[in-house]
């Protein structure tokens, strides 16, 4: 059995360039007891049925572009409904805009390169839309980068699963709607995959990943209780393949778990979790929390 809870507070790493949010904010709900992330791990290390979760949101996309050229009103009533206007890319499961792209470069650089120097996840899981995949690969690419610096023989190869249910808000909204796996595998996976540099990312679906879209509706978007059952039921999925793994492999070590996701995503984990909500994460943003197991 699974219950997940996570701790009381939330860890926002970095406040975006972008965001609305005063930038004190990201310190108003720290972990108040742990100096570090490293300080963090090495408790949670000693604590049975115990993880810290990494929640990062995708870059800017071409949608959230058309959201700051119309307003969120416009955008609800008509642009949201349309693969594009005309003016910007088509935001039919949205790439990054060049702005995104910066953004998820300088997290890669600033949270995950700096602030989380020396730590690596041990396990990725990441959404397929194409802005995460595109947003994984930037920012931990970035922080290999970083680590190089200091060693230089590093050769990191990390494994990522793409689940299909850490997507967005599922329906209407063609930015939410996935690309055939087959498109997005050709655009976002494959042109890396003869890469023979010393930092190596290995895309898995996980297995059933159907090729077209089995989610979408464009007349029906999903509810906050539709999408907080999606997500608790992945959360448990992602904890029961990593208690699998823990058991399978004794040296294995599943304390660190990252997810590359959504906005929507991410509060509605923090919904499930019982965790206190936060006003709003601004693409590019992350936010760690403390999750056990009270079932065990």
């Amino acid at each position: 059995m699974v219950n997940l809870i996570a701790e009381k507070d939330y860890f926002q790493v970095e406040p975006t360039l972008n965001s609305g949010i005063d930038t004190n904010y990201a310190f108003v709900k720290p972990f108040d007891n742990y100096q570090s992330i490293q300080n963090i791990i090495t408790k949670i290390e000693q604590e049975p049925n115990t993880r810290l979760f990494i929640l990062a949101r995708h870059g800017q996309g071409y949608h959230n572009a058309a959201v700051e050229r119309y307003g969120e009103e416009i955008w609800d009533l008509k642009w949201a409904h349309k693969n594009g206007d005309g003016v910007l890319e088509d935001w039919n499961d949205a790439n990054l805009t060049e702005k995104g792209i910066n953004q998820v470069k300088r997290t890669g650089k600033v949270v995950f390169g700096e602030k989380m120097k020396g730590i690596w996840a041990d396990s990725y899981y990441c959404s397929p839309l194409r802005r995460c995949l595109q947003t994984f690969r930037y920012e931990w690419t970035e922080k290999f980068n970083i680590e190089k610096k200091d060693q230089e023989d590093l050769k990191k190869t990390i494994d990522v699963i793409i689940k299909e249910n850490i997507r967005e808000t599922i329906g209407v909204h063609t930015c939410d709607w996935r690309q055939n796996k087959s498109k997005s595998y050709d655009e976002c996976i494959k042109p890396y995959e003869d890469n023979t540099s010393d930092f190596q990312i290995k895309f898995d679906y996980e297995e059933g990943f159907k090729e077209e879209d089995p989610l979408y509706s464009d007349t029906y978007r999903e509810t906050d209780d539709d999408i907080d059952a999606r997500i608790e039921k992945a959360l448990k999925e992602i904890w029961e393949l990593e208690d699998k793994k823990e058991a399978e492999n004794l040296e294995y070590r599943g304390k660190v778990i990252s997810l590359t996701c959504h906005e929507g995503v991410i509060k509605s984990a923090l919904r499930v979790l019982k965790h206190h909500p936060i006003p709003r994460l601004e693409t590019s943003g992350v936010v760690m929390v403390i999750i056990k197991n009270t079932e065990i």
